[in-house]
This record gives C-alpha cells, sequence and structure tokens, in this order.
C-alpha cells in the first residue's frame, strides 16, 4: 500500500480519537452544569439559613440590648442575690 494507506489509517485513527475527545468534553460540561446547579442550591440554602438566624439573635440582642438600658449591671444582680451584698 505505501504512504497513502498508512495515512488512511492515521486519519481514521485522528478523527476517532476527536470523537472520544468530543464526547469527553461533552460528559465533562453535563457534569459541571450540575456541579453549577447544585452549588448555587446549596448557597441558596445556605443563605436562607442564615437569614433565619440572622432574624432570631437580632431578637436577642433587642432584648439583651433593652434590658440594659432599663436596669444597671448592678441593680439585676441586687434583684438576684440581695443576700451576696451584705458580705
Amino acid at each position: 500500500m505505501g504512504f497513502g494507506g498508512d495515512l488512511k489509517y492515521s486519519h481514521d485513527a485522528l478523527l476517532k480519537l476527536q470523537d472520544w475527545e468530543l464526547r469527553l468534553l461533552e460528559t465533562v460540561k453535563k457534569f459541571m452544569v450540575m456541579r453549577v446547579k447544585s452549588d448555587k442550591e446549596y448557597a441558596s440554602t445556605l443563605q436562607n439559613l442564615c437569614n433565619q438566624v440572622d432574624k432570631e439573635s437580632t431578637c436577642q440582642l433587642d432584648y439583651i440590648s433593652n434590658v440594659s438600658k432599663n436596669q444597671s449591671m448592678s441593680q439585676i444582680l441586687w434583684d438576684i442575690n440581695p443576700v451576696s451584698y451584705i458580705f
């Protein structure tokens, strides 16, 4: 066959290799799209959780700040245990 026949087999082998590479890239693309979707859902869920925690901690901080505005710490301690100040 000679040189021309070898080129035909090499060309077929290169085309087959390119087809495999394209399938691999398509598979990688599919999994990357799935990964991005999953990461977006995770980030959204995490943001919602953080928002809920912020709402609850804000309520607790408001209560604490209101208590500290209304009474001094020494008054609170006296109300809790007046006997401890005697000694």
